[in-house]
């Protein structure tokens, strides 16, 4: 096979073209090659790295000016409808009315009732707009292993702060292992007896096995559940209507992942509940497929049963009642979503945002990620064996504390009756020889 055979190859495999273009592929097209690639064997395994701020700014400055204003506009419908029904003028049913409207007793969605209880403290405003949640880590699929450090960062004047718990996912045995914050072991040392306990909790972290579960539960296939779970999830994209996808020009933040495209969705209503919906079914596909391959190790049939129902109530939960779960009906505004992907289809980015028109400031919300080291992951939490307390050692830590606590119990009630005895005892002696 010549070089060019074989390319030609190797790229239907992977699903491209031979020039590794997405060139000419409508923009919901390129969202699906980026979703298999993800579940693809180079999408197994990369790094990333998310930050999510919220903060005040002009109207016309914010994230999403015309999506914003647009929902001003539906806004202001929805509560002059409202209006109408009050005073007899219109029969609009409540589901007739805007989402937005529902979200309060004014007609204003929670983003815009924020800004404008937060505006007029710029004290306030300025402490919410220097906070950061960050989410830094690893996959693997391949190995069966998640990275994810998670952090709270405050950075104002003269006052600073961070907070992280370094988490490690690791599917070979179902683990969970945390490094927790030092305030929690500090306060756990309060409430553990064993010397040598407390001194491991210094500087170990914990890890959670699912072989520590006990009783039913061990029923429920969570490995199967899992792999479902994340394969739905990816592939509930292609649930949502091809012409919700667009395209749209290179922002400032998708040339600093490198990205070549960049593909826009708005998540409104309409396009959660074919998403969840999609989600739903495909995870139950997908989790019967697996269940027909061979059931996982101590799980059964009623396990199965019950992820099935576990999974189709939350993700249902948006078909039956969208108004209880949409971003638009809490916020106000509709949540938006740009994917940046490269020249293979990988996605190198994302964005999602919402921003939510005040009286006068408009509340943008933003978590931005980035994706990279494709094939080549880095993990730097990394536990090391036999400097790992286990989920038991420390069950048993403060079941021993709850022992000694019943054992002194038990004794201050031993030593109160031999007490009554010993008291009691003399006068039988006495009347002994008096009798002699």
């Amino acid at each position: 096979m010549n070089k060019k055979l074989l390319l030609s190859a190797l790229a239907m495999v992977f699903g491209l073209s031979a020039c590794s273009s997405l060139d000419g592929k409508a923009p919901a097209e390129m969202v699906k090659i980026s979703m298999d690639h993800k579940l693809g064997r180079e999408g197994h395994s990369y790094n990333f790295s998310s930050e999510a701020k919220m903060y005040l700014s002009d109207k016309a400055s914010g994230v999403a000016p015309k999506v914003a204003e647009e929902a001003d506009k539906e806004r202001a419908a929805a509560q002059a409808g409202k209006k109408d029904k009050e005073t007899g003028s219109a029969q609009k049913s409540d589901e007739e009315l805007s989402d937005v409207l529902k979200a309060s007793d004014d007609g204003a969605g929670l983003g815009s009732m924020i800004a404008d209880a937060i505006q007029p403290y710029p004290a306030a405003s300025r402490y919410m707009q220097n906070g950061r949640i960050r989410i830094n880590g690893a996959v693997d699929l391949q190995a069966q292993k998640l990275e994810m450090i998670p952090e709270l960062e405050m950075n104002n004047r003269n006052e600073s702060g961070k907070i992280s718990m370094p988490m490690l996912i690791d599917g070979n045995d179902l683990s969970v292992t945390v490094d927790m914050p030092a305030s929690i072991p500090l306060i756990m040392n309060f409430l553990v007896k064993d010397q040598k306990m407390r001194e491991r909790m210094v500087d170990q972290p914990v890890r959670f096995a699912w072989s520590d579960i006990e009783g039913e539960a061990k029923a429920f296939p969570l490995r199967s559940a899992g792999k479902a779970f994340l394969k739905s999830m990816y592939q509930a994209y292609n649930s949502i209507p091809a012409d919700q996808f667009r395209a749209e020009p290179l922002d400032a933040f998708g040339k600093q992942v490198g990205a070549r495209y960049r593909i826009d969705v708005t998540w409104h209503d309409k396009n959660i509940q074919a998403y969840y919906a999609g989600w739903a079914q495909g995870f139950e596909t997908e989790l019967k497929r697996l269940q027909a391959e061979g059931m996982d190790a101590g799980a059964n049939k009623e396990g199965y049963e019950q992820a099935y129902r576990f999974v189709k109530e939350f993700l249902d939960s948006t078909k039956e009642a969208p108004q209880k779960s949409s971003v638009y009906h809490w916020w106000g505004s509709p949540m938006q979503e740009s994917i940046y992907l490269d020249g293979k289809g990988r996605m190198v980015g994302d964005r999602v945002y919402v921003q939510v028109n005040g009286k006068e400031k408009a509340l943008n919300i933003e978590m931005a990620s980035v994706y990279s080291r494709f094939g080549h992951p880095v993990f730097t939490f990394q536990p090391q064996a036999g400097k790992v307390i286990t989920f038991k050692e420390l069950k048993d830590a403060f079941e021993d504390k709850e022992k000694v606590s019943d054992q002194s119990s038990d004794a201050a009630t031993a030593a109160t009756v031999d007490a009554a005895a010993v008291a009691h005892q003399p006068t039988k002696r006495h009347v002994s020889k008096r009798r002699r």
